[in-house]
């Protein structure tokens, strides 16, 4: 074998003479190995696309386990069935569905023949409950608003204009009654409170000295009541 840098006749002579060496030594004809060579690339390439092909596939159609959903749509049919414990029930609605799966789960879809190997039961679901729900609110849209005087109580529930509404800070109440002389309630942390404005004891506790309770009812009626009023830490708005 040469030992030094070759002319490129001289290089591509050699290799030539290897590969007929080889072929001699293999007992092969002449070309088989540029053959078998170009054989393995095809075959190479061609395992290449076919696992490609499954992969593409298996994220176009990918294969449900039913032991890890909880909400599965049958691809044929349409219909829906939620997991109660090791029991696929058919569903009404997906509202339904989520109410009975406890989370706002989306369906998978799955073959009929793996609905046919589990075990099923009893529909279940709400009649006339919405098929299709749309995205939850935002923290910030889940505010409502009671506008409480004479006349008509108007309800408006989305996020107020910063101007004409404002939150009670944490830690701040509320004195309020339906009319003079009715139980007076403090209004605290979205909750309110009977208060006994004749125990002296509670007022100083509550620093309530000197405050007169404002006139509310529907707002009244849309708080809900608690046991108790907690007697350190709240100050009383004006």
């Amino acid at each position: 074998m040469p030992t030094q840098a070759s002319a490129g006749l001289q290089l591509s002579a050699h290799r030539f003479w290897l590969r007929r060496l080889e072929c001699a030594l293999l007992g092969e004809a002449a070309g088989r190995a540029r053959a078998r060579f170009t054989a393995l690339a095809v075959g190479a390439a061609l395992t290449a696309m076919a696992v490609a092909g499954c992969a593409l596939l298996g994220w176009l159609r990918p294969q449900v386990t039913l032991d890890r959903a909880r909400l599965v749509l049958d691809r044929n049919s349409g219909a829906l069935f939620v997991r109660v414990d090791d029991t696929w029930h058919p569903v009404l609605n997906l509202a339904s569905a989520r109410l009975i799966a406890g989370a706002p789960v989306d369906p998978q879809p799955v073959r009929p023949s793996d609905l046919a190997r589990a075990k099923l039961g009893a529909p279940l679901g709400i009649p006339g409950a919405p098929q299709y729900l749309g995205a939850p609110l935002a923290a910030a849209d889940l505010v409502w608003s009671v506008c409480d005087g004479d006349g008509a109580t108007t309800v408006v529930v989305g996020r107020p204009a910063e101007h004409s509404v404002r939150r009670l800070p944490a830690g701040q109440a509320i004195l309020a009654a339906p009319a003079p002389g009715s139980p007076a309630y403090l209004l605290y942390d979205g909750r309110r409170a009977v208060v006994n404005l004749d125990d002296a004891a509670v007022v100083r506790a509550l620093r309530l000295e000197g405050r007169v309770p404002r006139r509310a009812v529907e707002l009244l009626e849309c708080v809900a009541l608690a046991a108790l009023v907690p007697l350190t830490g709240w100050i009383c708005g004006a």
